[in-house]
């Protein structure tokens, strides 16, 4: 656990009341009670990321999505429940991770993508202080270490990678290409202070799509029409397809010149190419967040199984 049950509170303030109180000290404890008995093969952790809005300028004002957080964690191993060990970094935002996974003995390997600040006070500059960058976060257990690496200098967001490969090592990652400056810069902080007047040029996430060769260190870009708009690109494996980029990149992206959005499938080996296909949709989608994809059930009869790969 990394905190505990004693609150400070803050009259006035609903958000920094009773619940929603923070806490000001954190906990490290091993082999915790439990009442009845954890089911075999539970074997795993257990996050749950929150607000801990500890040292608020303005108390009045705070929001419960702004300030500080902090991360309760349980581990369950053998059927006992045990606290997670955790390591510190400097401190940053995180939304999206691409994938995390086991790279050697004592070592972790984590590709995410970090913001130097976020939400932070009413007067500073908001979301995109800094824009969004696409790092690698190297944690050695050993050392208790974490070494962080950039690997682009460019804005992206909303990471994705083959989901055959999560968990996993992969060598291929993507990305939402964002506007210089990120997906909105100063439009955002000008509009987070002064919300009733929205900042002109608010109104768009992405303007490309991005696959990162992370073993290479190399990178290929799609740019679609700069006054459209480019959702999160998930990949779909082709069937019978085995190798990690043989497969698609499915995303909506608004057409400006037809005033609606297009399905666009691009070939994941040739991502700087033609796209396969686009399927003309008769609406604007709104600006959005996720997505998936849902095989049909012959379609996932086909596809090559993790093991396979």
């Amino acid at each position: 656990m990394a905190g505990q049950g004693r609150r400070t509170e803050t009259p006035g303030n609903p958000y920094l009341r009773g619940l929603f109180a923070p806490v000001r000290e954190e906990v490290d404890a091993r082999d915790l009670e439990v009442t009845g008995r954890i089911p075999a093969g539970l074997d795993g952790r257990f996050l749950r990321n929150g607000p801990n809005p500890l040292n608020i300028e303005e108390p009045a004002a705070y929001h419960w999505f702004q300030g500080p957080g902090m991360v309760h964690g349980v581990r369950l191993r053998d059927g006992r429940a045990e606290d997670i060990r955790w390591l510190e970094v400097e401190p940053c935002f995180v939304f999206h991770p691409m994938n995390a996974y086991e790279d050697g003995p004592g070592l972790l390997t984590v590709h995410l993508v970090r913001y130097d600040r976020l939400f932070a006070a009413r007067d500073s500059h908001g979301p995109d202080e800094v824009p969004p960058r696409l790092v690698r976060w190297t944690v050695d257990l050993v050392a208790a270490t974490v070494r962080e690496d950039g690997l682009d200098e460019r804005a992206v967001e909303f990471p994705r990678i083959d989901p055959r490969r999560e968990t996993g090592a992969h060598r291929y990652g993507y990305g939402v290409l964002e506007p210089e400056g990120g997906y909105a810069g100063d439009r955002a902080r000008r509009h987070l202070l002064s919300p009733t007047e929205p900042a002109p040029g608010l109104s768009q996430v992405g303007v490309g799509i991005v696959k990162f060769d992370l073993e290479r260190g190399r990178s290929e870009t799609h740019p679609f029409h700069p006054d459209g708009d480019v959702g999160e690109a998930v990949f779909v494996p082709r069937a019978g397809g085995s190798g990690e980029d043989d497969g698609w990149l499915l995303t909506y992206v608004f057409d400006p010149d037809r005033g609606a959005t297009d399905l666009v499938v691009l070939a994941a080996q040739d991502v700087g190419g033609e796209p396969v296909a686009r399927v003309h949709l008769p609406v604007r989608v709104p600006v959005g967040f996720h997505g998936n994809w849902v095989p049909d059930a012959s379609a996932v009869d086909g596809m090559a199984s993790p093991s396979a790969i």
